[in-house]
């Protein structure tokens, strides 16, 4: 009922005026003060939109200023959006817009669509359909509490809104505000007409369940998904189990056969929303033949039997009557069907039915597959047949992959009636067009009489086999055993004429074949065939002729001239049946210059009009541009793009379509680019003393170096010229490395580039010149002054002086004290006895924003395992830092603590001091 008084609503609401309901602020209409509506302060919203056409935000719409406006692009679905943070007791609505067929939702739960129809349904969506436009002055009253504003477009045009008003009473209160629904009182708290679980936030809103079925009865392939807004649970059985679910679209897959009682929850609130119906998946069953499941119609392996087994070593050994339905004994629908590695073996053949069964897989693995089906020979299946076909991985070596087929009588289980291998050695293998090492046979018919064999028991079996070695695959395709016999089907696609000085393609698409040959005839005055080449099919062959004229005449001594008449036939064959397509079409000559600007190179400057350029002869000649809105006239051979108008004119792709008055057809592009032609990148590669700046240019059209000329500055340093060198070069790549620089203040670098286009004609002006600045590096926390502090007494085996290690701390020169910003990256600590022998020996580095602080290298006073001799014990210390200089601080260094303690003023230094190891 809620959205039916909306609508009413509405329709009374048409007439109304600012005056007629009271605006509180003086106009006619304020005799009832009661009655009275005021604007509602729209300062802390904030607002959002599909898309934003250049700087007319969606905050626009309600920024009080009538002279701005949001505006969006031409989206799929244009929508702008606002949140009040909190319910309000909306009064109504009133928007300035130039849209006339859109929608206006309020709702107090967050939108779980953008999608009109979804909206419609969902029980706590408000909704007001606006067909014709609107007048400024009319209010679109609402009577529930609101928190979440809505405007959709019905069709995909832009929306623009220079402003949109809520109208609340005067002293802001209302229905549900400051009220929240109370989920198991019984009571419509929040004054909206709905109870509870009917509420928000309590219960659950729009619903909505779709669902694929298995694509067969044994594949567990099927799918449900459910959109349910606010529940987090969902059910498929009806209540037994629960799912976890997020907001939008959830699916559940691998679902078999079945049937599914799909009910949302929150479990908050323990509300739940049960959907209509029952969803039930269930898989098409095809029609049999003679031999029932003979061509797997019951989607299943219904009268098979089953086997794995492995290829050992060249012996397919397959010693049970399995099924792996996983991969290894697999239905596939043939609707839709297409073989990855062969264009050939498709389901769009007639002869297939519904389903059809894969044999094996294309994992590697010395894998065999065996498929065995018995039936009795009667009058309807004597004349027996089936069709298979097959893709081998590198056939062509010892042990290969194959695939074999014997039919027997299951009384002599060993003797064949017939028998045949399709390995390396078979006929009419083609190589795949995406993977070079792997060929495949087209759907083939194999047939056999049975009539001597009436009332007799006859088996087929399948068997297919990766290579003895498990390094290459072969799988095989099933169907169609007892079914009438069928010829390929094979349709031809080309251009109706040739063009001189364009290649004309022939493409043969269908299916049912493994075997074809091209013919390519003359015509004359009657229609009769002459002079016709016959290009034989060979391994690599595909089924495409890719240049007409030029085949004929390679594989010929004649020619095809002006005008003449040409007919192709593709002649197809599957060993039982075999089939002949053929197109005519005529030969044009005219030759045409079309040779447009590949790019248009637009250097940065005050041009409103950028014409497109080239050079085209091309008497009589049709030209259509694409995309036509940004052009003076999408008609003209060489148009002028309206800068001045379309803001996003430039830096894209423009394409021409020109027909000539013969009817041939030439395509073309240009690229239109504002940015002088080239892009330039800056990468910065830091060191902890030091970085080096790498400006790559990457140029539309080939530039030689010396047009190229490249300027860098330190922006932190008073515009000081950075040195830069070119360390890299193509005809359209430059790359250029900067000097090292140091890190001893914030640096920031930036490069100017100029290039000249002497000799391209495709230049619209000579500014071809920018500007790229690097990211700030700042000055390196390694540059900074610091000390460091050691012991000269160590107990190792005491409580509490049990361990020798370094101090280190930076230094705060301006108010000389330490710090823990110590700018060490390296230490390294050598401890020799006084017969100088290495004891101990152990270094650390870092990088990061602080340096080491000496902690990390510890001596327990211990060599091999044992505790030392007490005495006295020489110390290296070797430390590096990027701190080269002197500080105001000497005296800190001087401390209590000398010799002890040192103030380094180089980068890389070297102590030697001594520790006395006591006991």
């Amino acid at each position: 009922m809620k959205n039916i008084l909306c609508l009413i609503l509405f329709t009374l609401s048409a007439q109304l005026s600012f005056a007629q309901l009271g605006t509180g602020d003086g106009r006619p209409g304020d005799d009832r003060p009661e009655d009275r509506l005021v604007r509602m302060d729209k300062s802390p919203l904030q607002a959002f939109q599909s898309t934003t056409a250049g700087e007319h935000e969606a905050k626009f719409a309600i920024d009080d200023d009538y002279e701005s406006n949001s505006l969006t692009y031409q989206d799929p679905i244009c929508w702008w959006r606002t949140d009040f943070g909190a319910n309000v007791a909306l009064q109504g609505i009133s928007l300035e817009t130039t849209l006339t067929n859109f929608y206006i939702f309020t709702s107090e739960a967050p939108f779980q669509s953008f999608a009109i129809e979804e909206l419609i349904q969902d029980p706590w969506v408000d909704y007001f359909h606006v067909t014709d436009g609107i007048l400024p002055e009319t209010i679109i009253p609402t009577t529930f509490p609101v928190r979440h504003v809505s405007v959709i477009s019905v069709n995909p045009v832009k929306i623009k809104i220079r402003e949109i008003d809520f109208w609340i009473g005067p002293d802001g209160s209302g229905p549900g505000v400051g009220f929240a629904e109370d989920c198991t009182d019984g009571i419509d708290n929040d004054g909206d007409g709905l109870v509870d679980c009917e509420d928000y936030p309590c219960g659950i809103g729009f619903m909505n369940v779709s669902y694929t079925e298995p694509t067969c009865p044994i594949c567990d392939d099927g799918e449900i998904c459910i959109q349910a807004g606010n529940a987090d649970e969902v059910s498929l059985d009806g209540g037994e189990t629960w799912l976890p679910i997020q907001i939008g679209v959830n699916c559940f897959d691998n679902l078999p056969e079945g049937t599914y009682n799909v009910i949302a929850r929150k479990s908050s609130t323990g509300c739940t929303k049960t959907w209509s119906d029952p969803i039930i998946l269930e898989a098409p069953r095809g029609e049999n033949g003679d031999c029932v499941n003979g061509g797997f119609e019951e989607g299943s392996f219904e009268g098979w039997t089953g086997g794995l087994g492995a290829n050992n070593n060249g012996t397919i050994d397959i010693s049970n009557q399995d099924f792996d339905l996983n991969n290894r004994h697999t239905i596939i629908p043939s609707s839709g069907f297409q073989d990855p590695f062969a264009p050939a073996i498709n389901g769009a053949w007639g002869a297939l039915g519904t389903y059809i069964t894969r044999l094996g897989n294309s994992t590697r693995g010395s894998e065999a597959e065996r498929l065995t089906y018995c039936f009795t020979v009667d009058s309807d299946n004597a004349d027996f047949h089936f069709n298979y076909a097959v893709v081998l991985e590198e056939p062509g070596h010892t042990g290969p992959p194959l695939f074999r087929y014997k039919i027997y009588n299951q009384s002599t289980p060993n003797v064949s009636i017939v028998e045949n291998e399709i390995s390396s050695e078979a006929p009419f293998l083609i190589v795949s067009p995406s993977n070079a090492h792997v060929e495949y046979q087209g759907w083939t018919c194999v047939e056999a009489d049975l009539s001597n064999l009436i009332g007799e028991t006859v088996c087929v079996e399948f068997i297919t086999a990766d290579c003895k070695d498990g390094g290459h695959f072969g799988y095989a395709y099933i169907d169609g055993l007892c079914t009438p016999i069928s010829a390929p089907s094979v349709t031809l696609e080309a251009n109706e004429i040739y063009c001189v000085g364009q290649t004309v393609e022939v493409t043969a698409a269908g299916a049912g074949y493994n075997q074809f040959e091209w013919q390519i005839s003359k015509l004359d005055a009657d229609g009769q065939e002459y002079e016709t080449v016959t290009l034989s099919q060979a391994a690599d062959f595909n089924t495409m002729i890719s240049d007409l004229v030029g085949e004929y005449e390679a594989n010929s001594n004649y020619t095809l001239s002006c005008d003449q008449q040409v007919r192709v036939k593709f002649i197809s064959g599957n060993g039982c049946a075999s089939s002949v397509s053929k197109l005519d079409f005529k030969i044009v000559c005219p030759e045409y210059d079309i040779d447009y600007c590949d790019n248009v190179i637009h250097c940065s400057g005050s041009f409103l009009e950028v014409p497109i350029l080239g050079e085209v002869d091309c008497p009589g000649c049709t030209y259509q541009w694409s995309p036509p809105q940004y052009l003076d006239d999408e008609t003209a051979q060489f148009p002028v793009i309206e800068t001045a108008n379309w803001g996003n004119a430039l830096n894209r792709t423009y394409s021409v379509t020109v027909t000539s008055p013969e009817g041939c057809l030439y395509t073309d592009q240009v690229y239109v680019d504002d940015d002088n032609g080239y892009k330039v990148t800056l990468e910065v590669e830091s060191t902890s003393c030091s970085y080096v700046v790498t400006a790559t240019i990457t140029f539309l059209e080939p530039i030689a170096d010396n047009n190229i000329t490249l300027v860098g500055t330190d922006q932190e340093d008073n515009d000081a010229p950075v040195n830069f060198t070119l360390t890299g070069s193509s005809p359209t790549v430059k790359v250029f490395t900067s000097e090292v620089i140091d890190r001893d203040a914030d640096s920031r670098v930036r490069v100017d580039v100029d290039v000249i286009y002497d000799s391209y004609a495709c230049v619209i002006g000579t500014n071809c010149s920018t500007t790229k600045v690097a990211p700030t590096v700042p000055e390196s926390a390694y540059s900074t002054p610091w000390a460091i502090t050691w012991p000269n007494i160590f107990a190792p085996q005491s409580q509490n002086n049990n361990q020798w290690r370094t101090f280190i701390s930076g230094i705060d020169a301006a108010n000389c004290t330490t710090n823990s910003i110590s700018s060490v990256s390296f230490l390294k600590i050598s401890i020799f006895d006084r017969w100088g022998n290495l004891v101990f020996q152990e270094s650390e580095s870092k990088q990061g924003l602080n340096g080491l602080d000496g902690s990390g290298i510890v001596w327990d006073g211990t060599f091999n395992g044992s505790f030392v001799e007490a005495g006295v014990y020489a110390i290296l210390i070797e430390a590096e830092s990027c701190w080269s200089g002197s500080h105001p601080c000497p005296a800190f260094c001087q401390g209590n603590n000398a010799p002890f303690e040192e103030c380094p003023t180089e980068n890389s230094v070297i102590f030697s001091a001594d520790v006395t190891v006591v006991y």
